[in-house]
């Protein structure tokens, strides 16, 4: 799962899919979920969102970045759909967090998604 992890921190910014994950990892698809969900308690692809969010989070927090630099910089090629899932993750449109939050503040969302020290990194 570390392997999976490490993937996931070098490629949020791309489009990567579970396959890609897999393969890269030398694991089948399906057996990855599973052992994933297992081992993480959540779903890869749950992993992979929250593990977004939380880069998005970061970039919002930094003024220089527009919504769509940081949309495009955390995987999303559709500022909308990026919109809609930001607001789902956190309560908050882009918008609203980063002033909300401008200046290094940032909302308490969720436990996040970690592979390293601190997280559940099995």
């Amino acid at each position: 799962v570390e392997r999976v992890c490490r993937f996931i921190e070098h490629n949020y910014s791309r489009d990567i899919s579970g396959s890609q994950i897999a393969d890269a990892s030398g694991f089948d698809r399906s057996h990855l979920s599973r052992l994933f969900r297992r081992l993480k308690g959540e779903s890869l692809q749950d992993f992979l969102i929250v593990y977004r969010m939380e880069r998005a989070r970061e970039l919002l927090g930094q003024p220089a970045y527009t919504t769509a630099e940081v949309c495009h910089s955390v995987g999303y090629r559709d500022v909308f759909a990026f919109a809609k899932r930001f607001k789902k993750s956190t309560g908050y449109t882009p918008a609203e967090y980063r002033r909300r939050f401008e200046g290094g503040a940032s909302a308490e969302v969720s436990a996040g998604a970690s592979c390293g020290k601190g997280g559940s990194g099995k």
